[in-house]
């Protein structure tokens, strides 16, 4: 205490007689304990002094040096930090330690952003169990130097600070949490905003390219060399190319294959972008994502998948094609190289877009697909999926609802009539106009009806099968009298259920993921809101932790199965009342500080396995699973319950189909993204609305399956 007294102002002389405090310390022999007084005292004198190396940046590095290896001569001596040590208490423990996960990350010398993301091996069973790897990837963060942090310079020469002149710890972390937030949100908006085109540099693009197609579609004088007319045929196949792969989204090499085709009999096995004159419809197919397979079975509880989306050709850049030469061989109408085309564009048509005012980015041959998926792409605010199925393209954003919404096809069609039907306002295309000369685009507004039909996710269960499961459950449930205390098989069987129908109800309202009990206490629902916190996805921060409205029908029957838990515990005293069962969730992991919890069965879910039916002292209760679920809605109407998290499916699919906005839906299910959390402190997020907004939606939901409350 008295060597540092003097120089404890001065980070660099306090760091400085610290580590000499630590050299002055006997060095240890081989066998001698470490956990006298005075050898602990040195020690930790010498951690201090490297935390304020760090700290303050001090300028010299043989602090680090000398102190993580114990000595100044370089050899290690195995010993290890206290702070080196992550605890089971730390927000990213569970993750560090957990092998299914990785973490990828980039960034600067000033910050790096992090993502946690499932090993390949962990991917791979979570696409055996029907679930999306995107939707267990942990939200980005990011790491801020120090320097960062405190508002310095980087790279420049500054004189030591004083500790005083430091601010509060606490001021420090808020600074450190609010850059962070800051990196992140902005790596993740300019994904979507720094490639959105402008209305006005699109009106641009859509008149030149207009322009010159004209000019070069006016045939020649009657001597016009053969060399120069086709020349000017390139030209006009090089706009229609353009025109085409900006309407579409695709690329121009795609545009080159595009195939003509009188009806879906003539489409190829394998194809990448198709036009059918008659209807003037564009097709484009569609995959849903790589999982495992459904078995006969279960496919046909699936309602049918047509693996292509369609699109009307309103501006009618397709009708050109049949008056265009036709490669029977290639059966191709662009019988040029790309490179060809390109060439042609670079030196014809972007001096004419640059004439204009085109951005250079817009003006560039192999961004002409990206242009319309760029304005698309903020079409609604969480509506990432409708864009990326229409225009093929790979929206990290989109990947989660990808995996699990269904569209109807005519929905997608609208959404594009209506957004590029926005689009052409003010540009002049949508209007009369003299045909006295070819045009590029002949506007006609949408008036073709698609048949109803689904395309996205394959695993969207029919409704009518969910709708006969419920009436089954309900209808047996019904018909039972109330057992006889002494009719214990009878009570195992009302048990299984009544657990069955009530779980079955939740899951649907509220979307359930396919994990261990999902809700552990439903006495914890808020009576006058009808809400429910949910935090059954594994996040150490709580990030995903979600509200979800609960419809008046669920309800009721959550309150109906309470009373009947009461009845089962009193009838049957021996039973018990609490299931030990591993916390492999954050959820249980903090709240109970434990690899293992005890799960109240008086107010949870759950279900009842029997060695003998008739003995109740065998019974052993079992948590509340997607799989377990699964297993009983099978054995009450085979295969009518195709999947672990089937409510999942409907319920996105089905609040998407009834017009349900995406940002609603994100939000009921917790499919946001990093930035999107609406429960986060800083969000504005209204929840009053959001119940007014989602519970016509569920009730609706409720009436079309027909679930209703079954009392004990």
């Amino acid at each position: 205490m008295l060597k540092v007294r003097h120089v404890r102002e001065n980070p660099q002389a306090f760091a400085e007689t610290l580590l000499e405090i630590k050299e002055e310390a006997p060095p240890r022999k081989r066998g001698q304990r470490t956990d006298e007084p005075h050898t602990r005292l040195a020690r930790d004198c010498g951690y201090l002094a490297e935390i304020m190396a760090v700290a303050h940046d001090l300028p010299f590095r043989a602090i680090s040096e000398r102190t993580r290896t114990g000595g100044s001569g370089g050899r290690g001596t195995g010993s290890k930090r206290p702070w080196d040590v992550m605890g089971p208490d730390h927000h990213g423990f569970w993750y560090h330690s957990d092998p299914r996960f990785l973490q990828s990350s980039w960034g600067t010398d000033e910050y790096r952003t992090n993502r946690h993301v499932p090993s390949e091996d962990h991917q791979n069973e979570l696409l055996a169990s029907g679930l999306a790897p995107e939707e267990y990837e942990v939200d980005e963060g990011a790491e801020i130097t120090f320097e960062a942090i405190l508002g310095h310079e980087p790279g420049k020469d500054r004189a030591s600070l004083d500790l005083k002149d430091l601010p509060p710890l606490g001021s420090v972390y808020a600074r450190a949490r609010s850059i962070g937030r800051r990196i992140a949100m902005e790596s993740q908006r300019f994904r979507v905003e720094l490639r959105r085109i402008r209305l006005t540099q699109l009106h641009r693009i859509l008149q030149t390219l207009e322009a010159v197609f004209s000019e070069v579609s006016v045939d020649g004088p009657h001597d016009e060399p053969t060399s120069r007319r086709e020349e000017r045929n390139k030209r006009r196949e090089t706009v229609l190319l353009a025109a085409i792969a900006l309407v579409t989204g695709s690329p121009p090499d795609t545009v080159r294959r595009t195939r003509c085709v009188a009806g879906i009999s003539q489409l190829p096995a394998e194809f990448e972008l198709a036009y059918n004159p008659g209807y003037r419809m564009w097709m484009r197919p569609y995959n849903p994502p790589p999982r495992h397979p459904l078995a006969q079975e279960e496919r046909k509880q699936a309602i049918e998948h047509w693996p292509r989306v369609v699109f009307e050709d309103i501006l009618g850049v397709g009708q050109h094609l049949n008056r265009m030469p036709y490669d029977r061989k290639t059966q191709r109408h662009f019988t040029h190289n790309e490179s060809t085309y390109e060439k042609l564009w670079d030196s014809h048509i972007v001096p004419r877009l640059k004439q204009a005012g085109v951005e250079p980015r817009w003006r560039q041959f192999k961004n002409l697909a990206t242009i319309m998926p760029s304005w698309f792409a903020w079409t609604e605010e969480g509506q990432h999926l409708a864009p990326a199925l229409l225009f093929g393209t790979d929206d990290p954003l989109a990947r989660t609802h990808h995996f699990y919404t269904a569209w109807e096809r005519g929905e997608l069609a609208r959404i594009y009539h209506e957004h590029l039907e926005t689009a052409l306002a003010g540009s002049g295309l949508d209007e009369e106009r003299d045909h006295s000369y070819e045009r590029l685009w002949n506007y006609r507004a949408p008036g073709t009806a698609i048949p109803e039909s689904w395309t996205g996710n394959d695993r969207l269960p029919r409704a009518e099968s969910i709708s006969d499961l419920i009436a089954e459950l309900s209808g047996r449930l019904h018909s039972q009298s109330p057992p006889h205390r002494r009719d214990a098989a009878g009570w195992l069987n009302a048990h299984n259920l009544m657990t069955a129908y009530t779980a079955l109800g939740l899951t649907l309202a509220v979307g359930g993921r396919a994990i261990r009990t999902p809700v552990p206490d439903l006495s914890a629902r808020h009576h006058a809101t009808g809400t429910i916190a949910l935090q059954e996805k594994d996040r150490s921060d709580g990030s995903h932790a979600r509200l979800v409205v609960l419809p008046p029908e669920v309800i009721q029957q959550i309150e109906a199965y309470m009373e009947h838990l009461v009845v089962l515990f009193t009838t049957f005293p021996g039973l018990p009342t609490s299931l030990t069962c591993p916390a492999t969730k954050h959820r249980d992991r903090s709240a109970y500080q434990s690899d293992q919890y005890e799960l109240a069965l008086r107010s949870t879910c759950f279900f009842l396995d029997a060695g003998d039916p008739e003995d109740p002292t065998t019974w052993v209760p079992v948590e509340l699973t997607g799989r377990r679920l699964r297993e009983e809605c099978n054995r009450v109407l085979p295969a009518a319950w195709p999947l672990d998290n089937a409510g999942r499916h409907l319920l996105r699919s089905y609040l998407t189909a009834q017009g349900c906005p995406a940002t609603i839906i994100n939000t009921h299910l917790g499919h946001w993204s990093y930035g999107e959390e609406p429960w986060g402190a800083p969000s504005a997020f209204d929840p009053v609305r959001y119940r007014k907004a989602i519970r016509p939606y569920l009730d609706r939901l409720m009436q079309d399956i027909g679930y209703r409350v079954v009392a004990p």
